[in-house]
């Protein structure tokens, strides 16, 4: 689910370059179909890196999987990518430029951020 969310806004951020009837439409129908059919001119002129040109055009497999579990977060997602199970593997050296990308700030950062809403909400409640 949370590649899933990166994913769609890439799609989102390509499709506001090229497509501008998509920037506002919510349909992840047609986000798909526009993400299938990303030319690899047009990612390569935006560089995006390769290694996101696959899973972006596979959005469909993704979205799936993503409506099964809604709620999560850019942050959650950060959050789990630096968990010990995944920092040291393929996993996140594949996921961690995503968030530059599309969030303007490294995977660490956007992690950073999950935490500090959460003591907010910690010490809100007490």
């Amino acid at each position: 689910m949370l590649i899933a969310n990166a994913l769609i806004d890439l799609a989102r951020m390509i499709a506001k370059t090229y497509k501008s009837e998509l920037i506002d439409d919510l349909s992840t129908t047609r986000l798909q179909q526009f993400a299938a059919n990303v030319d690899d001119a047009q990612l390569q002129k935006m560089e995006i890196p390769k290694k996101f040109w696959s899973p972006l055009r596979k959005l469909d497999k993704y979205i799936t999987d993503r409506n099964q579990q809604a709620h999560e977060t850019s942050e959650d997602f950060a959050q789990l990518l630096l968990h010990e199970q995944f920092k040291e593997g393929h996993v996140f050296e594949l996921w961690k430029d995503i968030f530059p990308l599309l969030y303007g700030a490294p995977v660490e950062e956007i992690a950073a951020r999950k935490e500090e809403e959460d003591d907010k909400m910690l010490l809100g409640s007490l």
